[in-house]
């Protein structure tokens, strides 16, 4: 077994009978590869797992491989989201008021969905509670 570290796979091929055989990815050189194997293990979470399928179209699967149910990513309940955490010189009264007083949405609708996931920008008020020392 070899593992290949920032491989960013953007393709799988199959045999006739649509068992993966190859995948195609970027190698850190930003040339493509090709590696074969018996077995391949999807595991790339909820979005990009039902990406990969859907973009590793061929002439048996049109849609993509998976897809004779028309659902491959369609409930998608993931929370994708980006954080950061601060620290200030003085107290802000974190947890008053609401959890989520703003949003970006800008990013989940519109013709650009085509080839282009949803994403939610989020700018939230959640208290965040350091561990204290014991004594």
């Amino acid at each position: 077994m070899k593992i290949v570290c920032n491989a960013n796979v953007y393709k799988l091929e199959h045999d006739a009978q649509g068992r993966i055989t190859a995948a195609l990815y970027y190698g850190v050189d930003k040339k493509s590869h090709r590696v074969t194997a018996r077995t391949f293990i999807l595991a790339a979470n909820g979005i990009e797992s039902p990406r990969l399928l859907l973009v590793s179209a061929s002439d048996k699967y049109p849609n993509g491989l998976a897809y004779s149910s028309d659902m491959v990513g369609r409930n998608l309940m993931d929370h994708p989201s980006t954080s950061i955490t601060f620290d200030a010189d003085e107290d802000l009264w974190l947890g008053r008021g609401p959890q989520s007083p703003n949003s970006i949405d800008t990013m989940r609708d519109g013709d650009f969905r085509s080839e282009h996931s949803p994403y939610r920008l989020d700018f939230t008020n959640i208290s965040r509670v350091d561990g204290a020392p014991g004594n």
